[in-house]
Parts: structure tokens; C-alpha cells; sequence
């Protein structure tokens, strides 16, 4: 028993503590990314298209339905394709924070394995202004701002 309570002590325990401390803290934080990726697409995005489809939104704003759509695509932008990738990143984090204690957690070599995946954020960065201005001159036109506003009174959507 003094044993295990010295070696708790030692620095090498210290060193294992710390580094678990800090994989669970990146897991919790991939979780919380990709519920805030759901919450956009389930939230916004999804109430968006539904006003597209339904055609009120196109009447309303006197716009064809196909550059409605455009404008969902070019706000939203590979969103799916980011959470569809983040969604994979934490199922693979949780499987090797599985395994710990018996094996080491590996999130490194994870990261590794899936980092070609990752060049899906350079379309998403070098459109991420355009999108931001379309957002703006959307949010201008009351039907659609009625859309999000209503989205936004979502308990799950309230703080994004």
C-alpha cells in the first residue's frame, strides 16, 4: 500500500496524470465541437433548406429556389463534411481513451492517421469571409432572420 501511495508521489506518476488530464481534456473538447457542428446543421442549416423546400421562403423573398439553395450552400459550406470528419475524429479518440489505464492513450497517432482528412477546413477558411457576408446581407431580408431567430430561441442553438 506505501508503495502505490510513494509511487502516486513520484515524478514519472505525475508526468501520467498530467498527460491523461490533458487527453481528456482534448476528448471533452472534440465532443463538445462536434455537438456544436450538430446543433448548426440540425438547427440552422436544416431550418434553412426546410424554408427553401417549402417554397414560402422563395415567395416571400420573390428568389427562385435555386439560388435559395445556392445561398445555403455557400453559408453553410462543407459544414457537413466537417462534422461527418470531427464526428469520426471523437469516435476514434474515445476508442483509444477506452483503452486507458491498461494502454497508453494515443491521440497523437490518431491525429496522424486522420490528418489528411483535415485539408476539408482549407475550403472552409479561404470561403469563411464570402460566407460571413452573405450571412450579413441575409440576416437584413426579415423572412429569413425570422428563420434563424426562431432557431435561435433553441435551447440546444441559444449561445451560438
Amino acid at each position: 500500500r506505501h508503495m502505490v501511495e510513494d509511487y502516486k508521489k513520484t515524478d514519472d506518476a505525475k508526468i501520467i496524470r498530467r498527460r491523461n488530464d490533458v487527453c481528456k481534456e482534448i476528448v471533452a473538447s472534440e465532443r463538445q465541437y462536434v455537438e456544436y457542428l450538430w446543433n448548426l446543421m440540425s438547427g440552422y442549416k436544416k431550418a434553412f433548406d426546410n424554408a427553401i423546400e417549402d417554397g414560402n421562403l422563395a415567395v416571400a423573398l420573390k428568389e427562385d429556389q435555386d439560388k435559395l439553395r445556392k445561398w445555403s450552400s455557400q453559408l453553410f459550406l462543407n459544414a457537413q463534411e466537417i462534422l461527418n470528419f470531427n464526428m469520426n475524429l471523437l469516435a476514434s479518440f474515445q476508442d483509444e481513451w477506452r483503452k486507458w489505464p491498461t494502454k497508453p492513450v494515443k491521440l497523437a497517432e490518431t491525429l496522424l492517421k486522420l490528418a489528411p482528412g483535415m485539408k476539408i477546413y482549407s475550403s472552409y477558411v479561404n470561403r469563411y469571409d464570402e460566407a460571413n457576408q452573405l450571412l450579413a446581407t441575409l440576416l437584413k431580408k426579415a423572412p429569413i432572420k425570422a428563420i434563424f431567430d426562431e432557431v435561435q430561441k433553441r435551447p440546444s442553438v441559444r449561445n451560438m
